[in-house]
Parts: structure tokens; C-alpha cells; sequence
């Protein structure tokens, strides 16, 4: 039984990335909202679920979401990167069953250029990491998503555990790309159901992406200004205490 008022908060990662790299978000999130339920999900292909095979077409992401997901209060979407554009299709096909979204650092395409989606010196390093050890591969993806050294730094060791734990397939991390690079912008979204984060300082996706969706839609963008791709990451409490806003 769902239970009036409640919340009910689900969190999508990025390309590749699964509910493990979250890291204390969760927990801090359920402090602000101890009433509301906050749930977890890998996206196919991904963390626990890497044996699958990731869809190539952003809606079937949104069909398997809807499969796996027991509904227990209004839904709000927490989604990052690829999983914002998750977010995106299931508010435009589904409006009725999205309370609100909290879209972070995303794209999508016909809105800026190629090189803009994802910026052309971090293309050596991603096709680099393929061949890298995981700890290596770790450490470049967080000197790509993260500007908080502190913080990268303390998480490494964490994230080389979770990719041996959970190794992520070739195939699967090409799938998503062309999943990403597939998608439409929908022009008619209920752009009320929207909140748009941009990190100002992103080094791997151009700010111009969330900046642009979020004019196309009439909304202010909520803008940190030093963060990297990952500002959940860098600078949780700037995303929680804006959440915590926006449904008070």
C-alpha cells in the first residue's frame, strides 16, 4: 500500500556506474527525508546486474525500471548523467507515474555538438581505460568526474572494489554510448516535474548541455559553481540541501 504524502526517492546512476558508487548519499538523503523511501537500482548491464545486457534505445530502460520497481509513495527521480536521460523518457512517456526529477550534469542529443556531449580531451583517456587495471581505471575516471581531490581520493580504493566485484562488459559500455547518443529530445515534457543541477566546472560534459535543456524548457538551472561531472560525489551536501528546499 502506498502511503499518502510519502516519498518515494530512486536513484540512477551514470554510464556504467551502479547504486555501490552512490557512497553515503543514501544514508544522508534518508536523514533529511526519515519519512520518504529511498530506493536503489542498477540499471542493466551495470553493478549487480553486469551479466545483463544493456539496451541499446533509452526507452527500454525505462520499460525495465518500470518491470523491477515496487511503487511505495510520489515518485522522485535523483538521476545522473545517463540515468537523468533515463529520467527524461519515463517523465515523457509516463507523466502520470513521475512526481518530480532532479536531473544532474546531462545530454542529450541535437542540443550542442558531439565534442560538447563529451569533451574531446577526455577521448585517449576513456578509450585508455579499457586496458588499464581497475585501480588505474579508477583513478582516471575520477580525474575526469571529479574536481575534489580529497574526495577522489578517499573513494579510489572503494571504486576499485566495486569494478572487481561488479566488472563492467566492453559491450555493455557500447551499448549505453549508442543508447545515449540515440535519444530525442522530447519538446513537450511537463517541464514543471523538472529541477536541472549543473556542476560549472564539468571536465567531462560541456555545462552548455544542462544549461540548454533548461532553457528550451523555461527553467532556472541550479548551478554549483566548482564541482566536476560527479557533483554528487564532490559536494553532496550542495545537492541535499537543495533538495531538502525545493520539498519543504
Amino acid at each position: 500500500m502506498v502511503v499518502k504524502n510519502k516519498r518515494q526517492w530512486l536513484l540512477l546512476r551514470g554510464l556504467t556506474r551502479g547504486k555501490f558508487h552512490w557512497c553515503d548519499f543514501p544514508k544522508e538523503l534518508a536523514k533529511y527525508f526519515p519519512d520518504d523511501e529511498v530506493t536503489l537500482i542498477d540499471l542493466p548491464g551495470n553493478g549487480s546486474r553486469n551479466q545483463e545486457l544493456s539496451p541499446l534505445h533509452i526507452n527500454e530502460y525505462v520499460t525495465d525500471l518500470r518491470d523491477k520497481i515496487e511503487k511505495k509513495g510520489s515518485l522522485h527521480l535523483i538521476a545522473f548523467s545517463f540515468g537523468a536521460m533515463v529520467a527524461i523518457e519515463w517523465l515523457n512517456q509516463y507523466p502520470e507515474e513521475i512526481e518530480k526529477t532532479y536531473l544532474i550534469n546531462t545530454s542529450i542529443k541535437g542540443l550542442k555538438p558531439f565534442y560538447k556531449r563529451l569533451l574531446p580531451e577526455n577521448y585517449l583517456e576513456i578509450f585508455g581505460v579499457l586496458f588499464k587495471s581497475n585501480l588505474e581505471r579508477e583513478k582516471i575516471i575520477l580525474k575526469m568526474t571529479s574536481n575534489n581531490l580529497e574526495v577522489s581520493e578517499k573513494v579510489l580504493l572503494q571504486f576499485e572494489k566495486i569494478a572487481e566485484r561488479h566488472p563492467i562488459k566492453l559491450e555493455n559500455l557500447l551499448r549505453q554510448l549508442m543508447a545515449a547518443s540515440s535519444m530525442v529530445f522530447p519538446k513537450n515534457i511537463q517541464s514543471h516535474k523538472v529541477n536541472i543541477f549543473v556542476s560549472a566546472n564539468d571536465r567531462l560534459v560541456s555545462s552548455e548541455n544542462s544549461m540548454e535543456i533548461a532553457k528550451r524548457w523555461g527553467l532556472a538551472p541550479m548551478i554549483h559553481p566548482w564541482a566536476g561531472h560527479d557533483m554528487v560525489l564532490d559536494d553532496p551536501n550542495f545537492l541535499l540541501e537543495r533538495l531538502n528546499w525545493l520539498n519543504s
